[in-house]
């Protein structure tokens, strides 16, 4: 007989569930999941491109290596993907007394 609730048993899927994390590490997390989403994004774009036209390595290299030798975005006909990775994450700022009071308009006399 199945569990009852799906976290009565181990979760499923490859990967283990991640721990929970207070809240102050949320930037982070997100700055971290951002770097492996365009990662992600990338390999899945030049397999898919290696695929397509079935190019080696060599060919990928050749295409996306910058005369700088840095590596590039993959791009065609003007339009290049995305650096989500670039993406700012900006943290809470501290508005102290500038936080409008829901108090303020209320007039209890």
């Amino acid at each position: 007989m199945p569990p009852a609730y799906r976290n009565d048993h181990e979760p499923s899927g490859p990967y283990p569930a991640p721990p929970v994390q207070p809240q102050y590490f949320k930037y982070a997390v997100a700055k971290h999941t951002f770097s492996k989403l365009e990662y992600f994004v990338w390999w899945r774009v030049v397999r898919w491109l290696r695929a397509l036209h079935r190019w080696r390595w060599k060919d990928v290299r050749r295409w996306l290596v910058a005369p700088n030798g840095g590596w590039r975005h993959p791009h065609a006909d003007g339009i290049e993907l995305f650096d989500i990775a670039a993406v700012t994450v900006t943290r809470y700022r501290y508005r102290a007394s500038r936080i409008p009071s829901p108090w303020a308009g209320l007039n209890h006399a």
